[in-house]
């Protein structure tokens, strides 16, 4: 008599799926791409600057420091030039690095036209979110350095300057600033270790550029400005 054998489906393992999830949604919500807009206009919006300026500014940065080098990393995508959105690779990300660099020059120099005359600090965000790519660049020739990590740490010191040139903000925003530093970028450290995009050292370089470019750049511009 011939034993029946059932096969089963291996245990799928969903706490390690939850995770990965919840990684993969924090590494999305705080992406390179997208946290240039989203302090643009919040600065904006601190700073109480006019509707239709506010506008403009931010659709500059919408259209060059996010659409743009996002279709680029799409078309690259689907010609297999590159393997996941991630780049994991060092020296495709030096290809990306110069396409996004030219793309975020245009988007810079709208908004710190839109911007200088009236509303120096945000014309300084720009040349930050202009400058710090094109150094991560040249820092990526060498060695490959976390830029989710160095995004979340530049819009974290961005706000707590901004407290020094805004009179009246208040505590708010330095909590906000706090809260990226302090809890976001402990997140995206661990989202980018837990997705094996990056190791440790290539994490803390990358916040450690972050903060230190803005540091420097900040203080050039407002010296200068």
């Amino acid at each position: 008599m011939e034993q029946s054998h059932i096969h089963s489906k291996p245990a799928v393992n969903t706490e390690k799926n939850v995770y990965d999830t919840f990684a993969r949604i924090i590494s999305d919500i705080a992406n390179p791409l997208l946290i240039p807009v989203w302090v643009v206009l919040a600065t904006g919006l601190i700073m109480d600057i006019p509707s239709l300026r506010l506008g403009l500014i931010t659709v500059s940065a919408g259209i060059f420091f996010t659409l743009i080098p996002f279709g680029v990393v799409m078309y690259q995508l689907k010609n297999g030039k590159i393997g996941s959105l991630d780049v994991p690779d060092r020296k495709n990300r030096s290809r990306l690095f110069v396409y996004s660099i030219m793309s975020t020059t245009v988007g810079s120099l709208l908004i710190f036209l839109l911007s200088f005359s009236n509303y120096q600090f945000l014309a300084t965000v720009s040349v930050v979110f202009l400058l710090n790519p094109i150094i991560a660049y040249f820092l990526n020739l060498v060695y490959k350095i976390s830029i989710h990590t160095a995004a979340v740490s530049t819009a974290g010191i961005l706000f707590i300057m901004l407290q020094g040139s805004v009179a009246g903000i208040g505590i708010p925003v330095l909590g906000f600033s706090l809260f990226m530093l302090l809890v976001l970028l402990p997140l995206m450290f661990w989202a980018r270790y837990r997705l094996g995009i990056h190791t440790i050292p290539e994490l803390v370089w990358g916040s450690t550029a972050g903060i230190v470019l803005t540091l420097v750049i900040s203080g050039v511009m407002q010296t200068i400005l």
